[in-house]
């Protein structure tokens, strides 16, 4: 293997969650390396610790809402975060699966 092949796009693990609350399915797939650290990047110290915790479930979420085939159904946070009116129990529930799915551990209260 080189690192050409080890640094190419890779197809990534994508699961299909049932979401009652909108009578339908939605695609997570597992976050990549890049985006993690992106996301990781974004938080600014001087964040309140609740506004930091929601600011990573809307980032979580824009880098792995997905179709069936990978397309990503957000743009960004933003778009997520102005487009969705999701309940906090779904954006948890969502966030921990994109969590499950990349690999990572939810963390606990």
């Amino acid at each position: 293997m080189t690192s050409k092949n080890l640094f190419a796009k890779p197809k990534r693990k994508r699961v299909q969650v049932a979401v009652p609350e909108c009578e339908g399915v939605v695609f997570i797939q597992e976050l990549g390396a890049k985006q993690l650290n992106d996301i990781r990047n974004c938080h600014k110290d001087d964040q309140s610790k609740a506004d930091a915790f929601f600011d990573f479930e809307f980032h979580i979420l824009a880098c792995c809402l997905c179709d069936e085939d990978g397309n990503l159904l957000f743009a960004d946070a933003d778009d997520l975060r102005n487009n969705s009116d999701m309940s906090v129990d779904l954006l948890r529930r969502l966030s921990e699966e994109a969590l499950k799915v990349s690999g990572l551990s939810v963390p606990k209260n």
